[in-house]
């Protein structure tokens, strides 16, 4: 309801099968299943951050 009515996106990377294949091939890129470690945020949460953001604001 408040994504409707603020008009946010949710960018959802917990549920992202291809970040959690990637993740899965990294056991270094994750401190626990929801923390990436800076390793995890710089090889494989920005690219996708990039991305999406960018189709977002694009």
């Amino acid at each position: 309801m408040l994504q409707a009515k603020w008009d946010f996106a949710i960018l959802d990377l917990f549920n992202d099968a291809g970040l959690n294949a990637a993740t899965a091939a990294r056991p270094n890129a994750m401190y626990d299943k929801v923390h990436p470690t800076q390793a995890g945020y710089l090889k494989l949460w920005l690219p996708v951050f990039e991305q999406k953001l960018g189709a977002l604001l694009g």
